[in-house]
């Protein structure tokens, strides 16, 4: 028999993503990682205006 795989992405993200990104930023110390996540939040305005995709990519970034 086959294994099904998981191939639900949301899966390894917390529901929460955009409240969690928002108190994980405002405690990092890097400031390399820090320019990188507004970055990634300039290209959509502000925080609230990030889609889940871009969620995604910066809860990547803070936890490579």
């Amino acid at each position: 028999m086959f294994e099904e795989e998981d191939t639900n992405v949301d899966a390894k993200y917390p529901d929460n993503l955009a409240d969690i990104i928002r108190k994980e930023f405002k405690e990092l110390t890097d400031k390399q990682m820090k320019a990188d996540v507004r970055a990634i939040i300039s290209e959509y305005g502000k925080l609230n205006d990030v889609p889940e995709e871009g969620l995604h990519r910066i809860y990547d970034v803070i936890h490579a």
